[in-house]
């Protein structure tokens, strides 16, 4: 994974932290995320949150940029996720300090909303996958 696509991971989750004072989200508005697919296209997920730390996640597909890779992203508080790559393949590992229990792994290809179980605290991810901190998913 380039560091271009590690700098983005950390400013998307600096931002969010110092932007909203100890919350990683501003409910209501969206926050976009793309990825490159296999296929030669680009995935875009939209994720908004309610007042209640629920997420709410919707798909579209766009041509691609010339700035577009397959990407992997986080939201959640900085204070529980750390992160870091491998190499120049687009993969990385994200370690969440304490209890996954409310994290949900979303591909960009098909998405569902996955939970992760308590026991996956070091997460190994591949582009196009978007790991995030809620009380509940929902995909449309």
């Amino acid at each position: 994974m380039s560091r271009k696509i590690i700098l983005h991971l950390f400013a998307c989750i600096v931002f969010m932290q110092s932007a909203f004072s100890q919350v990683y989200f501003q409910p209501g508005t969206p926050y976009v995320y793309r990825s490159l697919s296999p296929a030669g296209n680009t995935s875009v997920l939209t994720l908004v949150f309610d007042t209640n730390g629920n997420a709410t996640i919707s798909k579209s597909q766009e041509t691609s940029l010339d700035t577009d890779q397959q990407s992997f992203y986080v939201v959640a508080p900085i204070e529980e996720v750390s992160a870091s790559t491998y190499s120049d393949n687009n993969t990385g590992t994200v370690q969440v300090n304490g209890s996954t229990s409310k994290y949900w792994l979303v591909s960009f290809e098909n998405p569902a909303s996955n939970p992760l179980d308590d026991d996956s605290a070091n997460l190994e991810l591949i582009g196009g996958s978007l790991l995030i901190k809620a009380n509940s998913v929902t995909i449309q």
